[in-house]
């Protein structure tokens, strides 16, 4: 999904002129992919550490185990 709104972006700004700013946006949009994927691998990996598991009934217990 995130594929074609970059594709939108880019057609959008060729079909205005503004070629460069659709390029500028796509950027920025791929940066932000790449960085919510970062995070979330990084959350992922912190609950495998504390639970050694990412089976869903091991992560359902309540916080003051």
């Amino acid at each position: 999904m995130a594929k074609g709104v970059t594709l939108a972006i880019i057609s959008a700004g060729y079909s205005n002129g503004r070629i460069v700013l659709s390029q500028v946006l796509t950027i920025t949009v791929i940066v932000v992919e790449v960085i919510f994927v970062a995070v979330a691998l990084g959350i992922i990996m912190l609950i495998y550490r504390k639970k050694q598991s990412l089976h869903l009934t091991k992560l359902e217990k309540p916080r003051g185990e």
